[in-house]
């Protein structure tokens, strides 16, 4: 009787027990997650400094979806086509402007943060053939990136909604350290490639006039790293390996 309660037990408890995301799609969602935020900034700070500070929350931000994550070797997706991995530049795609926010104090320091406006353009259409196979795309970026996470976004902004297929790669530069290739051209390669090095806190909201405002306040709480989550390295949020959830490491802003 007391086997069979062990055995029920046991089972019980893997079913409740969630896999681990792997370390490579945690660093995709980091990247999109400082995408959002980074938005979210701009509007707060445009707010801030027109005088609207009695904001109630941070709806209608830049909403991002990712779903559908596979990752491996590279080799495993070189003789596919490159269509089916990352959507072409066509129809509407999003600007993305990232910029670092300096925000100089009387006491002479100065605190940093990304902030980033987005808008919608119609791109150009392209008459390039993508239905080749990916080791043309990347043979000069092989020997560089090793790895692969391939993943279908939704991305919705100012009443406008784009679903889209991209794709990192992963690897190591000539000294061992780690390096990405964010391969997105609805949002942009050198945007995402930025807002990755970008700083993870937003220093100048954590000051007045900002840190006062309901909607900073908002943001800050939406944004709060879980307990128990793990630093990405490359992007610096701090991400639950279950959930997949990003957010910022802060103790003030509460």
């Amino acid at each position: 009787m007391l086997h069979g309660f062990l055995i029920l037990a046991f089972w019980l408890s893997g079913a409740e027990t969630k896999p681990e995301l792997s370390a490579d799609s945690l660093m995709v969602r980091a990247a999109y997650a400082k995408l959002a935020n980074a938005v979210t900034v701009e509007r707060l700070r445009n707010s801030v400094y027109s005088g609207q500070s009695a904001t109630p929350g941070i709806g209608g931000g830049l909403e991002i979806a990712l779903s559908g994550f596979r990752s491996g070797p590279i080799s495993d997706i070189l003789d596919r086509n490159l269509e089916e991995l990352t959507t072409k530049p066509a129809g509407p795609v999003l600007q993305v402007t990232p910029g670092d926010w300096k925000l100089n104090l009387e006491n002479g320091a100065v605190l940093r943060g990304s902030a980033a406006s987005v808008t919608w353009r119609d791109a150009p259409y392209l008459t390039e053939d993508w239905a080749v196979p990916v080791r043309r795309a990347v043979e000069s970026l092989e020997p560089s990136y090793s790895r692969y996470c391939s993943f279908a976004v939704k991305l919705s902004w100012d009443g406008r909604t784009r679903q889209y297929v991209a794709l990192f790669l992963f690897g190591e530069d000539e000294r061992g350290a780690p390096k990405v290739l964010p391969v997105d051209h609805i949002v942009g390669l050198s945007a995402l490639s930025d807002l990755i090095k970008a700083p993870t806190v937003p220093e100048p909201l954590t000051v007045p006039p900002f840190a006062g405002d309901s909607g900073v306040k908002s943001f800050f709480e939406s944004a709060r790293a879980a307990p128990g989550c793990a630093v990405e390295p490359l992007t610096g949020l701090c991400c639950d390996r279950t959930t997949g959830f990003c957010g910022i490491r802060l103790e003030t802003g509460k």
